[in-house]
């Protein structure tokens, strides 16, 4: 008998239009911090904050921590801090990927989000933007995407699509070994994760009418 399909999503660029937000957010808040946050870093820090997007801000605050070259106390949580309240005023704001809202009403099968975002700040977000009831469960960091996916994984006989826009998307896939859809049109690693999928042989798309009833 085939296994039904349930699709597992992440949130920032493929439900919500919201990766320059985040990129915007944390340039704000590193400069706000230039106190104990050397201005120069900023481009340094930015730019590894878009090559490693999608994994947890607390994995993020630590790198940026390293480009510190002195002790300072009390970085991670001032930066977590400011992080936090300068996004919470404009993410649920954020609007939909283009089409997204169609999959999510047309779509039949069980629907899943992991996303490296804040786990509350996320559900907050959903209810919000009043998409919450089209998943079966919204999770988010500081559990990391693959444990989440994996804790899905293991609660249901479904065949299991990851769709994601980053490459710890990907990689959460593999460690889970479930079939990964690279959402093309929203990435901020577009080109290099295209290449990369084509060689995987993952599916890429831009279109969510591609995904109806697949």
């Amino acid at each position: 008998m085939k296994k039904p399909i349930s699709y597992i999503l992440d949130c920032d660029g493929v439900i919500l239009d919201s990766n320059n937000l985040k990129i915007e957010v944390a340039k704000e808040v590193l400069l706000n911090l230039s106190d104990i946050f050397p201005s120069e870093k900023v481009p340094e820090a930015i730019e590894s904050f878009k090559k490693n997007f999608g994994k947890s801000r607390y994995w993020h605050v630590r790198q940026f921590k390293n480009l510190i070259h002195k002790p300072v106390a009390n970085f991670e949580k001032l930066f977590l801090e400011s992080y936090a309240t300068t996004l919470g005023k404009k993410y649920h704001l954020t609007p939909l990927c283009e089409g997204v809202l169609d999959f999510l009403r047309e779509c039949k099968s069980d629907k899943y989000v992991v996303s490296g975002s804040d786990q509350a700040e996320l559900n907050s977000v959903f209810k919000k933007q009043k998409i919450n009831k089209f998943f079966k469960k919204i999770l988010g960091s500081p559990i990391s995407k693959a444990q989440n996916i994996n804790s899905i994984v293991k609660s249901s006989n479904a065949k299991f699509i990851f769709i994601g826009d980053s490459f710890e998307d990907m990689k959460a896939s593999k460690l889970n070994n479930i079939d990964f859809f690279f959402y093309k049109p929203y990435s901020l690693v577009r080109d290099e994760l295209e290449a990369e999928a084509r060689r995987m042989n993952y599916h890429i798309f831009e279109d969510w009418k591609e995904i109806y009833g697949h």
